[in-house]
């Protein structure tokens, strides 16, 4: 009885509207966050590029943050460069989530664990809106639709227009019978799109194919061991790969303000193979702990699975201070066993964000909690460190095509100033770009497309 009374008062309270009016403050003035500027001056580097490079991140302030709880949950902000025949058009535009619509309205909702418990609770009623629906890791490109992504929500649709040269949110897409879309979905036209939802509660991963009207093809799960907090996965001509990393909960997290799981150095990472197939599943057991954020060339034969990627041996959501390790990977198929394969140069660096071109990769590298410069590598062989002086890079580059250019968005040290940033990879030759704009936030995916 007092399970259908609860239910009852639900109904009343969404059908009144009251709980979703909570008010916290003076309504969130979004457009003082956002700017446009255009930069006359043609940069000849870019005299036959029409295209645009875009970076999504947090809106946040990276020296006031320090867990990556914080970090991981700041609003969706994309900043991107238009770039028409060596004219450059720059653009700041937050991401029109409904979390974001809703504090427009009502306030900047507290970083409080407790109130965001609360908001995640009801959002289960569809009461409020959903407090980790945050649009802020990669942008996805699909024949020239645009989605900003967040693995604990559903792809938002941007409008990345070439001719007025401006960058806004059109809607937020709805599946059926989907919550949440991985931030690092694929697309191929054999097999449309690939994405990932999990269920933490389950501890169970669903694997879809979708087509690009975004209409469910396929759809399998996968039991995984642990919780399930999947950033990436791999693609294969013949199957996916998904790592299954030690994550547990820890409650008493709760009551320190800290979000509820740890990461158990004690256990060992298992990697889950779905086949395209006959839709099994194969498992393989390392024999060590570790998680993997991002991918990158991977490769399948009769005897093995094999890719590279950065690998984190610790992890704590309730700091800062991880350390990528760039490795090669095996997946014995006869033995269902994990080795690896690393080089002792790149051991000392912090290395991650791979970027691929040709048969070349492309990481950053994070000294002292910044990104200072990229290393260009051939399988685990470093072929160039690229430094770039007095600048801090905000977050992962993209290629451009044509003469293969490297572009990022950099911040000065020491001045409110930013920068585009253009790396020739055949040359090595560094070109800065004055955006007349002041300092980016930080970023986490690039994406560059043509016009």
């Amino acid at each position: 009885m007092k399970l259908v009374w609860f239910f009852f008062m639900i109904q009343v309270l969404k059908i009144n509207g009251w709980i979703f009016n909570l008010k916290f403050g003076p309504r969130f003035n979004v457009a003082q966050k956002e700017f446009r500027n255009q930069i006359n001056n043609r940069v000849g580097e870019l005299s036959s590029v029409r295209g645009f490079y875009g970076l999504i991140g947090p809106d946040v302030t990276v020296h006031n943050k320090t867990t990556l709880y914080e970090l991981f949950t700041g609003d969706g902000v994309v900043q991107g460069a238009f770039i028409d025949k060596g004219k450059i058009t720059f653009q700041r535009h937050l991401v029109r989530t409904d979390k974001l619509i809703y504090e427009i309205e009502n306030g900047r909702i507290p970083e409080n664990m407790a109130v965001k418990m609360v908001f995640m609770f009801f959002n289960i009623f569809n009461m409020l809106p959903n407090i980790l629906g945050l649009a802020n890791t990669a942008l996805f490109n699909v024949d020239d639709k645009v989605m900003a992504l967040f693995e604990r929500d559903l792809p938002y649709l941007l409008d990345v227009n070439f001719e007025n040269k401006t960058i806004e949110t059109i809607k937020k897409m709805q599946i059926p019978s989907m919550n949440s879309f991985s931030a690092h979905s694929k697309f191929s036209k054999l097999r449309g799109i690939q994405t990932l939802d999990y269920n933490v509660l389950k501890k169970e991963i669903n694997y879809l194919e979708l087509n690009e009207k975004m209409d469910i093809q396929y759809k399998r799960s996968i039991r995984t061991k642990y919780i399930p907090v999947i950033h990436d996965f791999l693609a294969t001509d013949s199957s996916i790969v998904v790592c299954d990393a030690p994550i547990i909960t820890h409650l008493p997290f709760i009551f320190e303000n800290k979000i509820p799981v740890r990461f158990d150095t004690n256990q060992k990472t298992q990697f889950h193979v779905l086949r395209y197939n006959d839709s099994s599943i194969e498992k393989y057991q390392s024999d060590s702990a570790f998680y993997i954020f991002h991918y990158v060339a991977g490769f399948e034969n009769n005897d093995r699975i094999e890719f590279f990627a950065a690998i984190y041996e610790n992890l704590d959501f309730n700091e800062l201070n991880i350390h990528g390790k760039y490795r090669k990977i095996i997946l014995h198929k006869l033995s269902k066993t994990v080795t690896m394969e690393k080089n002792p140069e790149l051991e000392s660096m912090n290395l991650d964000f791979p970027v691929s071109f040709k048969d070349k990769i492309v990481l950053r590298n994070v000294e002292n909690r910044m990104i200072k410069d990229f290393v260009v590598c051939q399988g685990l062989r470093i072929l160039k460190r690229i430094q770039i002086k007095n600048r801090m890079i905000c977050g992962e580059p993209a290629i451009v095509d044509g003469t293969p250019f490297l572009a990022c968005f950099a911040n000065d040290l020491f001045e409110n100033k930013s920068y585009l940033i253009l790396v020739n990879l055949d040359t090595y030759k560094i070109t800065e770009i004055a955006t007349g704009l002041p300092k980016f936030s930080v970023g986490f995916h690039g994406l560059y497309m043509k016009s």
